[in-house]
């Protein structure tokens, strides 16, 4: 019930902030295995956002325009088009890592001073929020990177097989003390 109940009240504070004027875009996107789906709706004229590219667990929009005062950008997605999971989640603008906020709060009703994003998980729908301080724009890129991939790199797979080479040669210095 505190889980729904804070969904409901979080949704209501979104939908006052698109109200007064914070939001000023709101992007809806759904992967497919041929591409994506996505709407987009710009609250401020100045400010135009686009979808670049939407592929599973990677998606890339640009902001383009003017941004005197902060823009602050709620994306839609569902669980199956990206893993928003914390670790797992990047978010660059314009291929900077972009800070992770811990609280919606901050980038509604704060300034942060640097770009910044959070995520609103209800189980089905996810939503991202991305605050891009005044004066910035360009491209944001948000993917889910499975932290196996760099495991089972090239790299990766060499430094595995490194460590196993080192375990046998210990192992076999240590029966032949014996």
């Amino acid at each position: 019930p505190q889980v729904a109940h804070r969904h409901q009240w979080m949704e209501m504070v979104l939908m006052q902030a698109i109200q007064e004027g914070r939001v000023a875009a709101e992007v809806t996107l759904v992967a497919g295995d041929d591409g994506g789906i996505f709407d987009t709706v710009s609250y401020r004229q100045e400010l135009n956002v686009q979808v670049q590219q939407v592929v599973k667990n990677r998606f890339k929009l640009m902001a383009q325009g003017e941004n005197a005062q902060g823009a602050l950008m709620l994306i839609h997605t569902e669980t199956g088009t990206m893993d928003m999971s914390q670790d797992r989640l990047r978010v660059r603008l314009n291929d900077q890592d972009m800070r992770y906020a811990e609280d919606p709060l901050e980038l509604m009703y704060g300034q942060p001073e640097d770009a910044c994003y959070t995520v609103i998980d209800d189980g089905e729908v996810q939503q991202l929020l991305v605050y891009l301080p005044a004066s910035v724009l360009g491209s944001v890129t948000v993917e889910s990177i499975d932290p196996l991939a760099a495991l089972f790199s090239p790299a990766g797979i060499a430094i595995i097989v490194g460590a196993m080479a080192l375990v046998a040669l210990a192992g076999v210095v240590a029966f032949r003390k014996r």
